[in-house]
């Protein structure tokens, strides 16, 4: 038995969602099919189940009584399972796209009235379009794209059917075009520019896939036209992820984002504290002191207050597991104990399994109190869809074995080991689990006998650039050598 596609889609939805899709099948207008009925009674059987393996050969019993199932073979009931799922991400199209149809409705029409030729049509539905435009809090890519595409229409309707007109609208074609070609380039260039960034990668790489880039980088100022906040932000990113380690762009990143954050979509707001984020953390990690995590804490707590780490009021695993791990490098566990409480289980989005996410969290925070019978009780161990929270499970064990001294330590360690050699990650990652496993073995043969030459050389290891996870775990065990 095992979880199947459509299944797994499932999983990926809010109680809202699965309560909007339920009156998506059970509408004839959208499951109008001869099984319709039978779509639909799947779909409740799935959601009364959904973290549960499926049996099957018990829902084609429960569906097709009269079909034999047959085993490793495509069976009838993999036909209602597919035509599920396909309505399924019928509807995952429909809500993708239900933000924009207003919009996007407004120029299906005004593209209809103009290729009929009906101005008295054509220009109210442009004139609403435009002053919908001026209402909007925030516009992305998408929304600078459409406005284009409006003005556009406007100007090829003006000089097609309206010859006489002195002013086509063109100006206004090329202004619109501009502003979201310029908006889109700094996004990609900034995604591109820091992931580069991160793995070490030489930004020459930019200049090569984007003959564009030297332009905008000496120009920007002059392209005053041009400019959203969606497009100075990442500019300003740009200018950040070219020189990491200059504290001017950054500051000016900064105040860009207070200022201007606001009036970003909120997946871009979000990303863009994420790379703030990121950015100091990455300060903190080169550095060493901890006289930054102090500023670290005040940074994730003010991220939380704006609601940059929510989504809908819910929080995401990744956000949570943050929160967790500054707070108690902070030695801040009252607010880490109020953030677990805060964001039960329910509450924590994009993971398959939010109880037993939660409960690792908890048991990190245990023990940092040091309550390692406790932490241990707490894990529940699952293989999480990202592999490191996965492996969190294992280094949180082998640690809390380690301070115990329990014999279970070493298989353990040898599990991780056959885990981490076998999975498909990259060579940076699969080193830095690996030393921590040979350093934590070394551990084990000579601290306890206090062997100094040994214990020397280890902690000279654990101090030198290596890659390594746990450093100052490790590290608090050789302080003297």
């Amino acid at each position: 038995m095992s979880k199947i596609k459509v299944q797994e889609t499932l999983l990926t939805f809010d109680k809202k969602q699965l309560g909007r899709l339920q009156k998506f099948i059970s509408s004839a207008y959208f499951n109008d099919g001869y099984n319709s009925e039978d779509l639909y009674q799947l779909y409740l059987l799935l959601r009364k189940s959904l973290k549960k393996d499926i049996d099957k050969q018990k829902l084609q019993d429960r569906f097709y009584p009269e079909k034999p199932y047959v085993e490793n073979q495509k069976n009838v009931i993999d036909n209602l399972l597919t035509d599920l799922n396909n309505l399924v991400e019928r509807f995952i199209v429909y809500e993708e796209l239900e933000p924009r149809i207003s919009s996007q409705a407004t120029w299906a029409k005004a593209r209809y009235f103009s290729r009929v030729q009906r101005e008295d049509r054509i220009w109210p539905l442009i004139k609403r379009y435009r002053q919908q435009w001026k209402r909007k809090k925030s516009v992305d890519s998408y929304d600078l794209f459409e406005r284009f595409e409006l003005e556009e229409l406007a100007a090829e309707f003006k000089s097609l059917y309206k010859v006489a007109q002195k002013d086509t609208g063109l100006s206004q074609v090329h202004r619109h075009l501009d502003i979201f070609f310029v908006a889109q380039k700094m996004k990609l260039n900034f995604i591109g520019l820091f992931d580069r960034h991160v793995i070490g990668n030489s930004p020459e790489w930019l200049e090569e896939e984007d003959p564009w880039w030297p332009f905008f980088h000496d120009n920007y100022e002059k392209l005053a036209h041009c400019h959203t906040p969606l497009s100075d932000l990442y500019y300003q990113a740009c200018r950040v992820a070219l020189d990491i380690d200059e504290a001017a762009e950054l500051e000016a990143f900064e105040q860009l984002l207070l200022a201007k954050g606001d009036q970003l979509p909120e997946e871009d707001r979000r990303n863009l504290y994420a790379v703030y984020r990121a950015i100091r953390g990455r300060q903190y990690k080169l550095s060493g002191t901890r006289e930054l995590i102090p500023l670290m804490l005040a940074m994730y707590k003010d991220h939380l207050k704006r609601g940059v780490f929510t989504i809908k009021g819910n929080l995401q695993a990744s956000a949570l597991k943050l929160l967790v791990n500054i707070g108690i490098k902070a030695e801040d566990y009252s607010w880490v104990h109020q953030i677990l409480k805060d964001y039960p289980a329910k509450r924590i989005i994009h993971t398959r399994y939010p109880e037993e996410f939660h409960q690792l969290c908890t048991a990190e925070l245990l023990f940092a109190q040091q309550k390692f019978e406790e932490a241990e009780s707490a894990i529940i161990y699952r293989l999480f869809e990202d592999f490191n929270y996965s492996l969190s499970c294992d280094i949180l064990l082998i640690k809390i074995y380690f301070e115990t001294q329990n014999d279970l330590l070493e298989g353990r360690v040898r599990a991780m080991e056959l885990k981490v050699r076998r999975a498909k990650i990259n060579d940076f990652d699969k080193t830095a689990y690996l030393n921590f496993i040979s350093i934590v073995r070394k551990l084990v043969k000579y601290l306890w006998v206090k062997d100094e030459r040994r214990l020397k050389k280890i902690a000279a290891d654990i101090r030198s650039d290596l890659p390594l996870i746990q450093r100052e775990w490790l590290l608090q065990w050789v302080k003297d050598y």
